[in-house]
């Protein structure tokens, strides 16, 4: 299922949460896909508005 709910969800758990598994770290980082500053929502945000 594709909604915007399940999508967000989903980012918020690739690209923001720290994952205990992963030693704190969050899974876009374990791949080499990290995404810097303290509000990370936000600079997501950013990247997807950047042309």
């Amino acid at each position: 299922m594709k909604t915007p709910l399940v999508e967000g969800q989903r980012i918020h758990y690739n690209f923001v949460r720290p994952h205990r598994a992963l030693e704190g770290q969050i899974p876009a980082e374990r791949a080499g896909v990290g995404v810097e500053g303290e509000n990370k929502w936000l600079e997501l945000l950013r990247r997807s508005l950047d042309p």
